[in-house]
């Protein structure tokens, strides 16, 4: 009983999201990062799907990661996995087949290896995207962990090619893989061979900027835009420090890992502007070291809160702004919101009622340099 209660109180719904929790608060800046990396791929062999998804809960905050939730997710990684090894032994793959397809590409590969290579093959022809899945920009995990024999898997690069490497590791050691980044995507990658997860085959991309240990995919993911069709909880900045700081831990190539936490920030701060949530905009946006953004940010939430008449945070994100214009705008508008206010004042003894109103008036009509204004609320408060 007392075991039962403490499970229903418990933050966890697998035991290994208390080990992917404990590696997370253990890594820190001061870390060495060969250790890192081994305690870390020996996480994403263990499982790597668990470890994603509590990823996503903690870095991403999403609100559907409920307990319920996640054990429905890990239901359905066990049935993806059934289904694939049923339609592995329905669908032969050919060593001559796979070698025609790396020798029209110009690739060449181990004999050695050739079993492994089936079995990536395999994951392809499973995860084919014109039947079972469907590739979907900044999707969130938990879209490509459903029942396969009811919905389409749905997932970004970074997802389906975390599913690709989860289902290699059930057989094989997962640090046989490598990803390749190429600007703006990622995709696997096997001792020179290319797999292009999206698309579900071989490739052999030329340009790009490098190639990572498979520990890698786990910044890429923590850097990775959110889903804009799911609700958020706002990420606390020292959690958020705590991603960036991971992220930064886990690369061996810091400049590129910076210019995507960049990357990252920036495309945060445009999607928070776009939701409205101006206060996650600007904790985002002040980090990237273009500001142009960060000033388009103050001025989409001044016009935002004007249009709501909230001219206390109007004026807030207008003196952020820093722009003379904009300023003058927002004290005229709550000028002509406060004057719509006395307006019913016939007489002195009425106006008496809204003598505040008129000391914020004269002071806006000061802000703004409009000395007949001026002159005309001073001579209302000087008769009262």
């Amino acid at each position: 009983m007392i075991s039962s209660l403490l499970g229903l109180f418990s933050l966890y719904v697998h035991p290994f999201e208390k080990n992917a929790e404990k590696f997370f608060l253990w890594v820190t800046s001061y870390r060495d990062r060969q250790e890192i990396e081994k305690r870390l791929h020996a996480l994403m062999q263990e499982n790597l799907l668990v470890l994603t998804v509590w990823l996503e809960k903690r870095f991403k905050n999403y609100h559907y990661l409920t307990k319920k939730h996640r054990k429905e997710l890990y239901s359905n990684a066990v049935l993806i996995e059934r289904d694939f090894e049923m339609h592995r032994a329905a669908n032969t793959v050919m060593g001559a087949e796979i070698q025609g397809e790396l020798t029209q590409l110009g690739l060449r590969f181990d004999h050695d290896d050739l079993e492994k290579i089936q079995y990536i093959k395999a994951i392809m022809m499973y995860l084919d995207p014109h039947s079972r899945f469907s590739y979907r920009e900044g999707s969130t995990f938990g879209k490509l962990l459903r029942d396969p024999a009811r919905e389409k898997l749905v997932g970004d690069c970074n997802q389906i090619v975390t599913l690709y490497a989860y289902i290699f590791s059930r057989r094989f050691d997962i640090r046989n893989l490598q990803i390749k980044l190429i600007p703006g995507h990622v995709c696997l990658h096997f001792k020179g061979i290319d797999i292009e997860a999206t698309r579900g085959r071989f490739a052999n991309y030329k340009d790009y900027d490098y190639i990572a240990p498979i520990t890698e995919l786990v910044s890429t993911n923590i850097l990775d835009i959110s889903d804009p069709d799911e609700a958020v909880s706002k990420v606390p900045p020292d959690l958020f420090v705590k991603a960036s700081q991971l992220a930064i831990a886990i690369s061996g190539k810091k400049e590129i890992v910076e210019h995507n936490l960049e990357v990252a920030y920036h495309n945060l701060g445009l999607a928070a502007v776009r939701s409205q949530d101006f206060e996650r905009a600007v904790f985002y946006l002040e980090k990237c070291k273009n500001k142009k953004p960060l000033a388009s940010a103050y001025h989409n939430a001044c016009v935002f809160f004007l249009k709501n008449k909230n001219f206390q945070k109007a004026h807030f994100y207008a003196d952020k702004r820093g722009d003379p214009e904009l300023k003058k705008a927002v004290y005229g508008r709550e000028y002509n919101a406060l004057a719509k206010t006395v307006k019913g004042a016939k007489t002195i003894a009425e106006a008496k009622r809204y003598q505040s109103t008129y000391r914020r008036m004269l002071d806006l009509a000061y802000k703004m340099g409009d000395q007949k204004i001026v002159a005309n609320i001073q001579g209302i408060l000087d008769r009262m």
